[in-house]
């Protein structure tokens, strides 16, 4: 039997380019309201990172409304950071203040750096204010000290610092997670019924790779920023522990831990000026635990704990960083990978018109 077409009448047409129309207006709201709604995005990210642990609290405490979960798994996210705040803390205020001490006096002194150029050394001290640094670094108000960085922080992230407070996003999550399950099933019933047998499987599909990668992802991060810690310590580069938490957020989104190269590089210049070390095998150290912890990761972490990888080519990932970075900003940086992944499943399901086992399978 030969397969019938639909006829294209000025109805259907009218229809298409209405439709077409109403996805480029949502399409350019969202664009618009990018800033706006990254507070939303961050906090529905963290809700459903929480999650998991919400079900294991309702399982324990046998109990069927969520708010007592909510609130138990909250306080607990709380303490667990707080705990480790706690641990680390005298530690990293007594490395701030020996690193104070070092930008103190690399900014006092007038040592050349026969190692560098010396139109970097002076490049450093015009458009650093080392003085500033050191005293923040060296204050015993380390409390001071963090607002500072969370206010620099937020000032890059834009929306979160200066539209909207942090608190905000910690209503987020709190009323995401006690109405998690309405809000999935609110997400399916906007659907009109008769589209259905099609948005379904795309929000299951979309659910899926989401949760495959962020969950996954985020032990693979904190497994890294265990060995980024260890290998600056190894090195010798001061607020070892800290410098690992921070490669370890940032490993969240791939390739995005090397900015962190950096700062590093000037606290090599800070260390070798101050200790006589060589700074050149110092930096070629630090380059190494890039090298070996990047490589342990894409070889081993990754095939192993990510049993379904995202199978992404690194030249896609980095495209896909800047396509979606550029059209949602930071909220799309995190969803690249997620997006890029789904994005790329339907231009074969649709397109290419391969099954879903021919996509798993060239997938494995």
């Amino acid at each position: 039997m030969a397969a019938t077409s639909t006829p294209l009448t000025f109805d259907r047409v009218a229809r298409i380019i209405f439709g077409v129309a109403i996805g480029m207006a949502v399409l350019g709201l969202i664009y618009y309201l990018r800033d706006a709604l990254l507070p939303f995005g961050v906090g529905c990210l963290i809700a459903y990172m929480a999650e998991p642990l919400v079900q294991w609290n309702l399982r324990v405490t046998h109990l069927r409304r969520r708010l007592v979960p909510v609130l138990l798994s909250m306080l607990e996210i709380v303490l667990v950071v707080g705990g480790i705040v706690a641990i680390f803390m005298p530690e990293f205020t007594s490395d701030c203040h020996k690193v104070g001490d070092l930008v103190r006096r690399y900014a006092s002194a007038d040592t050349a750096m026969d190692f560098l150029p010396q139109g970097f050394h002076e490049f450093v001290h015009a458009n650093v204010d080392l003085h500033n640094i050191a005293s923040l670094l060296h204050s015993s108000d380390m409390r001071s000290a963090l607002e500072a960085a969370l206010s620099a922080f937020s000032s890059s992230l834009g929306a979160i610092g200066s539209v909207i407070a942090w608190g905000i996003v910690l209503l987020y999550v709190l009323f995401i997670l006690l109405n998690y399950p309405r809000i999935m099933h609110g997400i399916r019933s906007i659907v009109p019924p008769r589209f259905r047998h099609i948005s379904n499987p795309i929000i299951t599909n979309v659910s899926g790779t989401m949760k495959r990668y962020f969950r996954t992802q985020a032990l693979i991060a904190a497994i890294a920023g265990v060995l980024y810690a260890i290998g600056f310590w190894i090195v010798g580069v001061p607020l070892a522990a800290a410098w690992g938490i921070v490669c370890g957020v940032l490993f969240m989104v791939p390739y995005v831990v090397y900015l962190s190269l950096l700062p590093v590089t000037l606290l090599c210049i800070v260390v070798s000026l101050d200790s006589g070390t060589d700074f050149w095998v110092m930096w070629l150290e630090c380059l190494a635990v890039y090298a070996v912890v990047q490589s342990f990761s894409d070889l081993y972490l990754t095939p192993r704990i990510m049993s379904k990888s995202m199978n992404l080519d690194p030249a896609v990932i980095l495209l896909s960083l800047s396509v979606w970075g550029t059209l949602l900003g930071f909220l799309g940086v995190i969803l690249a990978l997620p997006l890029t992944t789904v994005a790329i499943y339907y231009y074969r399901f649709y397109i290419l018109h391969e099954t879903p086992q021919q996509i798993e399978n060239s997938e494995n």
